[in-house]
């Protein structure tokens, strides 16, 4: 047993205890100080594969995944090669799976390979990274059974390989989707953070270890406070970390709106939540704003200072190709609209039921 989901229904404000920490082709167990997580080696969740380290002149500034990135497992044999996930009633709870890849030029070929992930039997992603350095792929599963299977497929363009698996728990209920939908995550952003001059936050910041990434909206300006963030309220029904909720934007040279538009797949449904937390007090202003995503609005919504809000608009269909929000002002706001945080999934129907562990033919081929 790698896991005991029991301890999280428990102690469900520490749910690290329950965390799934895999560092692919690491020889041995170790204790992560960046992070603070225990991270184990991969060697008792698959037999097959090959160990490599790859060039950490490529991860030097990773501060979030540097040391996750130094190993990798490559499989140059098999069509395709699974990794088993036991969890300790897992079935239909719900988990984050983030699968990391970093190449790091590992066998010297200086060409990138292209291949399949999935999840059980049912297609997750094609990985198809753009340099030498990582990136991951993050979906919110609800477990049909306790033991579910990470698989990496050969599709003829590349050896497959992989650098770390982490799962974590998920509120799949705060998230609003239904237990037969998968919510695959396009981006977490934390806004009026600068990209390039901040990590990023995740654990320990989030108890849930999310990956919020710096971000922008464009002609925004940040704005941030020192102050302590109501987290522990009712109107933080999303654990948002303390650090994402401090910072945001709001519009350049004093507009009455914030606005930006996404291309987006035409074939899928999304769902975005949007996140807030009025950092300003005025005695005799108050800030009152309304969202629109493509179409569909809601509000109008009062901040209230040091106090998180959340609204999520889910099963979104793009509009010739995109998903557009923009965030007004009302009448009666004093203040120009702000943005906090932004989230920002995929929903897909998976096609198959969970795989009989017995029945190697669909894994292992």
């Amino acid at each position: 047993m790698i896991s005991s989901f029991q301890v999280l229904t428990i102690a469900e404000n520490t749910p690290w205890i329950s965390f799934v920490s895999i560092d692919c082709g690491v020889e041995n167990d170790y204790f992560d100080n960046s992070t603070g997580i225990w991270f184990k080696s991969d060697t008792e969740f698959i037999s097959s594969g090959e160990n490599h380290d790859t060039f950490p002149e490529y991860f030097l500034n990773n501060e979030q995944f540097g040391k996750r990135y130094e190993t990798l497992r490559s499989f140059p044999n098999g069509m395709k090669n699974c990794y088993t996930l036991k969890l300790e009633q897992a079935t239909n709870n719900s988990f984050r799976i983030r699968a990391s890849f970093a190449y790091g030029n590992y066998d010297r070929k200086n060409k990138i390979p292209k291949f399949d992930l999935y999840l059980g039997v049912n297609y997750w992603a094609t990985v198809n990274l753009t340099n030498f350095q990582g990136f991951f792929y993050e979906i919110i599963h609800v477990f049909p059974a306790d033991t579910e299977y990470v698989c990496l497929a050969n599709t003829g363009t590349g050896t497959p390989f992989i650098s770390a698996l982490e799962i974590r728990p998920s509120n799949i209920s705060t998230y609003g989707n239904g237990s037969s939908l998968e919510l695959k995550n396009i981006g977490l952003y934390d806004l009026s953070s600068y990209p390039g001059q901040s990590p990023g936050v995740r654990y320990k910041d989030d108890i849930y270890d999310r990956v919020w990434y710096p971000s922008q909206l464009p002609l925004s300006v940040p704005i941030n406070t020192s102050s302590d963030i109501d987290t522990q309220g009712s109107g933080n029904l999303y654990k948002l970390p303390v650090e994402v909720l401090r910072t945001a934007v709001r519009p350049f040279n004093g507009s009455n709106s914030l606005s930006y538009s996404s291309s987006f797949a035409s074939s899928y449904d999304y769902n975005l939540y949007f996140h807030f937390a009025e950092l300003e007090f005025f005695e005799d202003k108050q800030r009152e704003i309304s969202i629109t995503v493509n179409g569909i609005t809601q509000g109008p919504l009062t901040l209230e200072y040091l106090k998180p809000l959340s609204i999520s608009f889910q099963r979104l269909r793009t509009v010739e190709g995109n998903i557009t929000f923009t965030i007004s002002t009302t009448m009666d706001s004093g203040l120009p609209p702000i943005l906090n945080a932004l989230e920002y999934y995929l929903l897909e129907q998976f096609t198959y039921s969970a795989t009989d562990p017995s029945d190697g033919t669909l894994l292992f081929l």
